[in-house]
């Protein structure tokens, strides 16, 4: 149920897609408390903003832990720009393959896997699902590197303001300012024997 006065709803189908959230095998959902199979669970109406939830079984649970272990991986930067009229994706592609170049004459490169071009407006989201348009009137060129090191993925960020002023017809939409490097936080799923967790519980009064 939920309190008075709260907005939402509860029933049987906003509970039945909170059960179901982010969910793998259903016999089988691992909690560091008990292994649940959630496809013993039964819900019935119970009035107004109530849902009966019982009949859930499980199993013992595992002898380890997730851990989410969070990591320095280099650094990255990212900048956009507008590009309207005429050839839009012509010039967003042309605008690209500037910045390249010229990182290139500088001695810069970056790996292909390293890079990022989208050309948002042009089916990037829904690539084969949704027709994209042959001449698109306006696009935006969303570019990006990332890299161990952190003054190259600065010498990129430089390379975006210059096309705004002498790039191809129709450059605009900067905002934003010069893209800075930042650092990647990147993210390692991993199991940890319990036998090594020494559960703590403090009590803070104020």
């Amino acid at each position: 149920t939920k309190h008075e006065n709260t907005g939402g709803r509860v029933s049987l189908e906003t509970v039945s897609s909170q059960l179901v959230y982010e969910m793998g095998d259903p016999r089988n959902y691992i909690t560091p408390d008990v292994v649940a199979d959630f496809t013993s669970v039964h819900l019935t109406p119970d009035g107004k903003d109530r849902v009966r939830v019982s009949g859930i079984q499980g199993k013992p649970p595992s002898e380890f832990l997730k851990v989410s272990i969070s990591y320095l991986s280099g650094y990255k930067a990212v900048g956009q720009l507008t590009i309207a009229g005429p050839d839009a994706r012509e010039k967003a592609e042309l605008c690209a393959d500037i910045i390249w170049q010229r990182l290139a004459y500088d001695g810069v490169s970056f790996a292909e896997e390293n890079r990022m071009v989208e050309f948002l407006g042009t089916d990037v989201c829904l690539p084969g699902i949704a027709p994209a348009p042959d001449h698109p009137s306006e696009v935006v060129l969303r570019i990006g590197v990332r890299d161990q090191d952190r003054e190259k993925v600065d010498r990129f960020g430089m390379e975006i303001v210059p096309l705004v002023t002498s790039g191809p017809p129709g450059v605009t939409g900067f905002a934003g300012g010069r893209p800075k490097a930042t650092e990647i936080i990147s993210y390692w799923p991993a199991l940890l024997p319990k036998k090594f967790i020494e559960p703590e519980v403090q009590v803070v009064e104020f």
